[in-house]
């Protein structure tokens, strides 16, 4: 698996999932997907804007204790052989330098599970930068939904029609199988936290207004 992520050209794959979170839930909520990151990202400007964990204030080969919380995500990996999650700087990434990896290759498999524990939140999306990864490799569980790419789209999202309670987001990388494994690195991690009503709708009338909130990264905070 090694020789087969470090020998190609790695490639982005997009997947983000928004929800509409209060405290109180329906959990039937109508869940609509997306198949584009600005479309994502102009929702989110609607509803307040977003945090951006990038993994960039943490040094290189810092490992990552099951439960470590990152800019008020807690993050959980379900791997094979006793690997670790590791923030790594070995791969080409979307933003930065830094990525979510496993010990020893700086790499995530096939087969890996990544649970976000989220607080109330209004959305969250996940960039995955994935080798050899083919459409339906990945699967995004959120809100009581799934969703994967097709051979169109790799970004994804959901969105709920009404208030679904906090809860974890599980991305899986299904196992395709002996011989024909996949690398994998997380990137960046989006999620918008819960905003009060006034600061929702200004935010909502600003975005009308300049049609760029989520532009040159305003309204975004880093960790």
């Amino acid at each position: 698996m090694a020789a087969r992520a470090r020998g190609r050209a790695r490639r982005a794959a997009l997947i983000g999932v928004a929800a509409a979170l209060l405290p109180i839930a329906d959990a039937n909520a109508a869940v609509t997907a997306y198949t584009s990151r600005a479309a994502f990202e102009a929702e989110l400007a609607m509803r307040g804007g977003e945090h951006a964990i990038d993994f960039e204030s943490i040094a290189a080969g810092t490992v990552l204790a099951a439960g470590t919380h990152v800019g008020g995500v807690g993050f959980w990996l379900a791997a094979a052989s006793g690997r670790e999650l590791v923030v790594t700087d070995a791969w080409a990434t979307t933003s930065g330098a830094h990525s979510l990896g496993t010990t020893p290759l700086d790499a995530l498999a096939s087969g890996d599970a990544l649970t976000l524990a989220l607080p109330p939140a209004l959305a969250v999306g996940v960039t995955v930068i994935a080798a050899d990864a083919l459409p339906g490799d990945f699967e995004l569980h959120f809100a009581g939904a799934a969703v994967a790419p097709d051979a169109d789209a790799f970004f994804l999202g959901l969105v709920a029609d009404d208030v679904v309670a906090a809860s974890d987001a599980v991305l899986v990388a299904l196992d395709p199988g002996a011989g024909d494994s996949f690398a994998w690195n997380a990137d960046d991690v989006l999620y918008a936290p819960e905003a009060d009503g006034a600061l929702a709708a200004c935010a909502a009338l600003t975005a009308l207004a300049a049609n760029a909130c989520h532009a040159g990264g305003r309204g975004r905070h880093r960790s």
